[in-house]
């Protein structure tokens, strides 16, 4: 009780001051709950990728006595060093004028190899997206999506200061050909307004009071702004479509867990806890009577008759034994 008492005490803490808390549930607890299809999911993966690394290796190794390949003492045969001979031979049968048929094991071989290769990696990569995504799945189930949500909008907000800041600047720059652009709505539309003017500007007869030594300077101001501008548009983009999806997610999931599914699955962790130390002790004690029991059976399965008629055999063996030896007439 009380190893099974200091387990808990900080979470009784928590309740009697926060309530029941979604932080206090393991993560076992509510992907058993709510879960269980990603967690197969990833177990699938994983089986997946434990069996293509078998397959790839052995068809490396089957590469390398194909190729006689003997490595150094210290080297180590992987895929791409059994790629690299495969390649190099194919390369020097080629260059013999080999026939099709001498090269084909080895560039079938090359083949297998390079598609356990990708079928592993994209594999891996799955499991990874599909890892990320259980665990955003988790963190919204804990706490929902306005905390969340609430570092994105103010990620966002501060690029989206920063492109106000560059398209003061922007405006500034383009001033002085300005009233000859076709649209300064955005930065994009102000570059092809640009390139625009330009095309116009080489064509004879096109009637304007500014020349291309009016825009050079523009576009030169312009450049160093271009990749910082673009960056925060990107950083921008990827932050809105990701609120977009923790929304998508949320919904997916049933949205946050409830105060009696967490209460239900927190005392169920106490339970599993209070039961483990249970176990632990019940364990010992049925370990310490099977051995009690062990040894009154290795000490009385043979019984007094048997031993006695065992003892009565022996002495007569031993008889007979000492006179053949003459020792007893």
């Amino acid at each position: 009780f009380v190893n099974w008492w200091d387990n808990i005490k900080y979470d009784l803490k928590t309740i009697m001051t926060n309530g029941w808390m979604p932080g206090l549930i393991p993560d076992n607890y509510l992907i058993e709950r709510f879960f269980q299809a990603e967690r197969t999911e990833l177990e699938a993966l994983e089986i997946k990728i434990g069996e293509s690394e078998t397959l790839l290796q052995e068809e490396v190794e089957s590469g390398q006595e194909l190729l006689e390949y003997e490595p150094d003492d210290d080297e180590k045969v992987t895929a791409a060093v059994i790629k690299r001979e495969l390649k190099g031979m194919i390369t020097s049968l080629i260059a013999d004028k080999a026939d099709d048929k001498k090269r084909k094991p080895y560039e079938n071989k090359d083949k297998i190899i390079k598609g356990y290769e990708k079928e592993l990696k994209e594999c891996k990569a799955t499991l990874k997206e599909k890892t990320d995504l259980l665990a955003l799945k988790l963190e919204l189930k804990r706490y929902g999506a306005a905390a969340k949500k609430q570092e994105d909008q103010k990620i966002i907000k501060q690029a989206q200061e920063e492109l106000t800041k560059l398209d003061t600047e922007v405006a500034e720059i383009i001033q002085p050909i300005q009233t000859n652009l076709e649209d300064t709505g955005s930065y994009d539309k102000i570059k092809k307004s640009i390139g625009a003017l330009e095309k116009t500007l080489k064509k004879a007869g096109h009637g304007l009071t500014i020349t291309q030594a009016d825009i050079t300077p523009v576009k030169a101001g312009l450049k160093p702004i271009t990749t910082k501008y673009n960056a925060l548009a990107k950083d921008i983009k990827t932050l809105e479509e990701r609120l977009k999806k923790v929304d998508e997610v949320l919904k997916e999931i049933g949205g946050v867990i409830t105060e009696e599914e967490a209460k239900e699955l927190i005392l169920q962790k106490h339970h599993d806890l209070v039961n483990e130390q249970l176990g632990r002790y019940l364990g010992s004690e049925k370990t310490e009577l099977i051995s009690r029991f062990d040894n009154l059976f290795e000490k009385y399965a043979t019984s007094a008759e048997q031993l006695s008629q065992s003892k009565s055999d022996n002495s007569e063996s031993l008889q007979r034994y000492l006179e053949t030896l003459k020792y007893l007439s």
